[in-house]
């Protein structure tokens, strides 16, 4: 740590995958935010993950000649409705590119997996929850 500037730690207890403070972080940092030299510690306690973020605090970040401090960012990254009402400020997009992401995936994990066949320009895919008419249907398909 360097003298003379001010550190906000970011401590939590899920996988750095599925953080939300990484995802602060690393927008933080896209936008030109400083992190601390050794920006975060990942260990295992008591078989949990945990992982501290660090980031510069007292460094603004310059995001369109807005100069933003760390712990505005995050006020404004948090703050769904300050989001929706200035939409096309780079937080909003990051924050709404971040959450579309996160639906997205989401949405593609619960859909079911179909079973597709082909016979040249022919296909035909059934689901598990496809009509047993269909499902003949492709057991004939060769």
């Amino acid at each position: 740590m360097d003298q003379g500037k001010a550190y906000t730690w970011l401590v939590d207890d899920k996988d750095p995958a599925k953080s939300g403070n990484t995802d602060l972080v690393m927008a933080w940092h896209t936008m030109g935010g400083k992190l601390a030299p050794r920006p975060f510690e990942k260990v295992e306690e008591d078989g949990k993950p945990r992982i501290t973020w660090v980031v510069e605090a007292s460094t603004p970040a310059d995001i369109n000649g807005d100069s933003v401090k760390f712990e505005e960012f995050k006020k404004r990254w948090e703050d769904l409705e300050w989001c929706k009402a200035n939409d096309w400020h780079p937080i909003a997009i990051m924050r709404a590119f971040r959450d579309n992401c996160r639906d997205g995936k989401r949405w593609a994990r619960e859909q079911a997996t179909g079973i597709c066949k082909t016979k040249g320009n022919s296909r035909i895919v059934v689901y598990p929850h496809s009509p047993t008419w269909l499902k003949e249907e492709f057991a004939r398909f060769i």
